[in-house]
Formats: structure tokens, C-alpha cells, sequence
């Protein structure tokens, strides 16, 4: 039968889970193990089997954070406090709780979850000004990529790959992109023809 596994970066000192799961980059001996198990593995099956270890990571990292919003923290603040959070005072409770600091993607999940339940009219203007970002983020990479292909340069892309580049492209207070169909845009909204796509 067949067998898959995922590949989960460890950095010195991490012990647990959620410590490894909340690395959001590698070393570059990571990156060039990866590059070697791609080679050896077909495109196609690796694409498909990335995007499910990353749905699936995201999953359980979104699920200990509501456990422990639900469980801890939404009990220790007031409904007052609560449904008037700001993202510092995010930080604060989360550090004040658990003696350290959130990390990124803790944070920013913690804000979101937070803001859906106690402050839902601010959630709907944050995720107003967050579709606002994105979608310039987006029309900056690919007026970029046109320019590319006017040169008529090859371009080889991956979803992944461009998911990053838009998320360089926004500010950084922003929440990021979690799911974003590229190549719907790409062949959609923009029409962008010669590229080839690595991880169908």
C-alpha cells in the first residue's frame, strides 16, 4: 500500500506541539531536506499532500487556541473588556494568562475569534479593511508578474509560493491570507497566460 507523512520543523528547544506547529518558516537545511523529498517524490501527489498537512496543521493550531480562549481566557476578562479589545490588549491578556507572549498567529487568531463573538460589528470593519488589503496586495504581485511575462520571461509558480509573495505585500498589523484561490485570479481576474503551475 501506499504510505504518506508530513514534515513538521522542530526549532532548538521546542518540545511541544504547538511550538513546532507555530513555526511559520524553516532553516535553510529544512528547506534543501524538502527540496530533496520533492525531487524523489511525484509533483502532483506532493502538492496534494502538502495542501492537506497544511489544512490539517491549521485546523488543530485554530482549535487549541478557541480551547483555550473558551476555557481560559474568555472566563478571566469581562464581557466589557472583552468586547472592547483592541489587539495590544490581545497580547496583554494572552502574556497576562499564560506568562509569555503569544505568537504571531496566536494573536492574530485569538483578535479574530475574540472580536467574532464579543464585538462583531468591529470584526465586520476589520474584515472589510482586511478584503481591502488583500485585494490591493493582490493587483501589486500581479501587475508585477504581468510585467514578468511581458518580458517574456518563463514563469514557474506554485500557490503557495504566490500566497507568500501577496502576503509580503501586506501591511503588517494585517491578519494575512489563510485561503485565497490564486489561480482562479490568475486565470479568472487577470488572464495571465504561460504559466506553469507545480503543484496541481
Amino acid at each position: 500500500g501506499k504510505h504518506k507523512f508530513g514534515v513538521v520543523y522542530c526549532r532548538a528547544g521546542q518540545t511541544t506541539e504547538e511550538e513546532m506547529f507555530s513555526n511559520e518558516n524553516g532553516s535553510e537545511l529544512f528547506y534543501n531536506f524538502m527540496d530533496m523529498m520533492e525531487a524523489v517524490v511525484s509533483t502532483q501527489s506532493t502538492g496534494k499532500f502538502q495542501e492537506f498537512m497544511r489544512r490539517k496543521e491549521l485546523e488543530e493550531r485554530k482549535k487549541k487556541v478557541l480551547e483555550r480562549a473558551e476555557n481560559i481566557l474568555w472566563k478571566r476578562y469581562s464581557n466589557a473588556q472583552l468586547s472592547n479589545i483592541t489587539k495590544q490588549k490581545a497580547s496583554d491578556f494572552w502574556h497576562e494568562t499564560f506568562q509569555k507572549a503569544p505568537t504571531t498567529w496566536e494573536l492574530e487568531e485569538f483578535y479574530k475569534i475574540t472580536l467574532n463573538k464579543y464585538a462583531p460589528h468591529i470584526a465586520s470593519r476589520e474584515l472589510s479593511k482586511h478584503q481591502t488589503s488583500v485585494e490591493d496586495a493582490v493587483d501589486r504581485v500581479f501587475d508585477n508578474l504581468r510585467r514578468t511575462l511581458s518580458a517574456s520571461k518563463d514563469v514557474v509558480l506554485d500557490r503557495s509560493g504566490l500566497i507568500e509573495m501577496v502576503n509580503k505585500e501586506l501591511p503588517e498589523d494585517d491578519t494575512g491570507l489563510q485561503k485565497i484561490d490564486i489561480e482562479y485570479i490568475w486565470d479568472n481576474r487577470y488572464r495571465l497566460p504561460h504559466v506553469t503551475w507545480i503543484d496541481k
